[in-house]
């Protein structure tokens, strides 16, 4: 902009618009202009010979013209004196726009081939005003890159927050300053006052479209911009809430491999349930097969699958969803309805006396890689699991944090979770692990120890430290699986200790 005005203008939110700012398309921007000093940032392709000028020093009536292109009007009409009239979309009512006008603005001004699942369209009055338009496309930009260009400056992240990149849309305001650096515009009251209405609208929008009767459209959206609005639980404190609402997960009560809000999943929670019980994994298959729902699932708790690696982080920033904490169930301390702890507490004690001297004896054999051995009153089929310390990463966690490519092991030390081994005393490994005990047989119980602590490893979601060692003691039980004990008495390096040999016969 020219002069000293510090008045002005449109500025234009998109991604992805990297040819606003060429030859015509640049005259198509150019929003409507006229208030006092103000230069037009008009391309001299456009300009005509007989154009006047106007000295902004001179110019003491107020007059708003529109330079737009006919694809920007909303009525044919040309003035008395031959200038151009028409307002551009964004500046009427919404109640003088048809939803045809809508889309074929959205697809010819962002170079869009479908139709947007939604739009808002509103004026704003009062100290600051400006009126604004904006979209939800209805597929993520195929190069994925977030890029916004304003007409009149690169705002950037000033008046959307990044997790709302998607949105495109015009906002309109003569309050805007412009002749000013990026950093004065930052601290701006009038750009924040904007944001904060742009934000509200935004999520208002997403909402409806969330509410809307079949709910396929939200589906779309989801699988296009979900992972944007799981950031924004993790950064926007302030609107959390209406954000979590908007999230959607896999479940173990899903249907056909819908997706299930938090709400869904409070009202339908048993009588007593105190927690949002959720299973992080790298997919649905593993999460249903991971030993740390099976109670859970088997007594009818519902249990929210978190598939993607933003998933975890989500849970954690958001702590709550309504009066609901949310649980992960692969950590310690794990609690049910008042009714079933207060039973599944009775049992613990009687089989923690039972079976005290199996969990000496696997402490013991373990030494530090475990943090304790506990009786477990979360499993039915397995075992044993490995659960990690109430304050530290989950195996999930820690197996994202692995494929970082700028890391810090030393880091990654820290914050790994203490391992908590629990066994199942009804299971019949288990059960023969403490008869091995009190038949003094503690060689081939330590076998059965290491064994088992290998293979919770891989169950609980964390990798074996010696796999070809792991390997090899398989391999061994196969042959002895297969009853040829004589090739199995001689069992690789690192396997448990050598098997008796057959006595020869004569």
């Amino acid at each position: 902009m020219g002069g000293d005005s510090t008045r002005g203008s449109m500025s234009w939110l998109t991604e992805g618009s990297r040819g606003w700012r060429g030859e015509s398309r640049h005259m198509e921007l150019v929003s409507c202009l006229g208030y006092e000093a103000v230069d037009l940032m008009v391309d001299p392709i456009m300009k005509t010979e007989n154009e006047e000028k106007v000295d902004p020093i001179m110019k003491t009536e107020y007059e708003r013209s529109c330079l737009l292109s006919e694809d920007w009007s909303t009525k044919d009409g040309v003035g008395l004196e031959g200038e151009n009239v028409n307002k551009p979309l964004w500046t009427r009512t919404p109640k003088e726009v048809t939803p045809k006008e809508y889309d074929d603005f959205f697809k010819s001004t962002f170079n869009e081939f479908m139709e947007p699942l939604a739009q808002v369209h509103f004026n704003v009055e009062g100290t600051i005003e400006f009126c604004a338009l904006m979209y939800l496309p209805g597929m993520a930009p195929l190069d994925q890159q977030e890029q916004y260009v304003f007409i009149s400056d690169e705002f950037d992240d000033d008046l959307m927050p990044r997790y709302l990149g998607f949105i495109k849309g015009v906002v309109d305001s003569s309050d805007l300053p412009l002749n000013v650096s990026r950093e004065i515009l930052q601290e701006s009251r009038i750009v924040r006052t904007i944001r904060k209405q742009l934000v509200k609208r935004s999520l208002e929008m997403i909402s409806e479209l969330a509410n809307r009767e079949g709910g396929e459209d939200y589906k779309t959206f989801w699988q296009a911009f979900g992972r944007n609005l799981k950031i924004g639980v993790i950064e926007d404190t302030e609107n959390r809430e209406k954000l979590s609402k908007l999230l959607r997960f896999f479940s173990s009560k899903s249907e056909d491999g819908n997706l299930v809000s938090l709400e869904d999943y409070t009202g339908r929670m048993k009588e007593g349930q105190k927690s949002i019980y959720y299973m992080a994994a790298d997919s649905v298959d593993s999460a249903q097969a991971a030993p740390f729902v099976e109670k859970l699932v088997s007594k009818g708790y519902e249990v929210l699958y978190l598939t993607e690696a933003i998933d975890e982080a989500t849970a954690t920033n958001m702590i709550k969803f309504g009066s609901f904490e949310l649980v992960d169930v692969s950590k310690e301390g794990l609690k049910l309805s008042d009714s079933e702890e207060a039973e599944d507490n009775k049992k613990t004690e009687e089989f923690t006396k039972e079976f005290e001297l199996v969990t000496e004896f696997l402490k013991s054999t373990l030494g530090t890689r475990v943090e304790r051995v506990t009786i477990s009153s979360r499993l039915v089929d397995s075992p044993c699991a490995l659960v990690t310390t109430k304050f530290g990463w989950s195996a999930n966690m820690e197996r994202i944090m692995r494929t970082q490519a700028m890391g810090n092991a030393q880091s990654m030390d820290y914050m790994k979770g203490r391992k908590i081994l629990e066994i199942n005393p009804e299971n019949e490994i288990v059960r023969g692990v403490k008869t091995l005990l009190a038949n003094n047989e503690k060689e081939r119980a330590s076998d059965l120890a290491e064994l088992l602590f290998e293979t919770a490893l891989i169950t609980s979601g964390f990798p074996v430290e010696k796999p070809k060692e792991y390997a090899a003691k398989v391999f061994t039980l196969m042959k002895m699986a297969l009853g040829n004990e004589a090739s199995a008495s001689k069992p690789e390096a690192g396997t448990a200790a050598e098997a008796e040999a057959e006595p020869k016969k004569e």
